[in-house]
């Protein structure tokens, strides 16, 4: 069921997908103070206490959001009730308006002027030129031991990669998962004239779990068998 759904149409947009279970909103709250675009999140409540919470938050003032409810019936009384990863993605992006979405997970932090960016006439223009193209967003982690602010730009987090103070994301325990990003190519691509990335092929490899930009249509639906967490977009790549 819908909670909120403030949608405003525009010529070029960008709407991130994603999804939470009620102990997690908090995160949700972060991604919108840094993405002034477009955010269309699967919440996954288990009671009617956790329902009637989500009811309760003040999102009335935020504008371009869509908030759903989703909840599971369990088959037994007993059974162990897995978060349905894969099914909430799926309503995230169903309920997705624009025309490009971006595919992530409510943990990850976008950069602050990523939503300007890439609806800037000139650079939506050229990245969505051809119709079966999937630009892939490279993700980072950071040492939250020696870190304690978020880099702001793209020359801070370099920085920090070569202090070995940011990594790609999950290398450290699944290398598979985003190796294939090639993250110190990215890094190394910046241009210092046109503070632009020069973008590149990227290679699949079995286990492949990238966070995709794309055309809305262009993306099949998730694998809804997948639950819990670990390993549950690999097929989907």
């Amino acid at each position: 069921e819908v909670v909120t759904d403030s949608y405003v149409k525009k010529k070029r947009d960008v709407t991130i997908c994603t999804h939470c279970s009620v102990d997690r909103l908090e995160y949700l709250i972060e991604m919108m103070k840094l993405w002034d675009g477009p955010l269309s999140v699967a919440v996954y409540a288990r009671s009617k206490r956790e329902k009637d919470s989500v009811y309760s938050l003040a999102f009335k003032n935020r504008s371009n959001l869509i908030i759903c409810i989703a909840c599971k019936k369990r088959k037994k009384k007993n059974d162990i009730e897995e978060y349905p990863i894969n099914a909430l993605r799926n309503v995230a992006l169903s309920r997705a308006r624009s025309d490009i979405v971006l595919n992530l997970d409510i943990d990850l932090i976008p950069s602050r002027r990523l939503y300007q960016r890439l609806t800037e006439k000139h650079v939506y223009d050229n990245l969505f030129v051809e119709d079966d193209i999937v630009w892939i967003v490279p993700a980072f982690e950071l040492d939250c031991v020696h870190v304690k602010q978020v880099p702001r730009t793209r020359r801070h987090l370099r920085v920090l990669w070569c202090a070995k103070l940011a990594s790609g994301f999950q290398m450290s325990h699944y290398p598979p998962g985003h190796r294939a990003t090639h993250h110190a190519r990215w890094l190394a691509s910046l241009d210092s004239q046109q503070h632009d990335t020069n973008g590149y092929n990227v290679k699949y490899e079995e286990g492949f779990e990238p966070y995709v930009l794309c055309k809305r249509e262009n993306i099949p639906i998730f694998d809804e068998r997948f639950e819990g967490y670990g390993k549950n977009k690999t097929i989907h790549s």
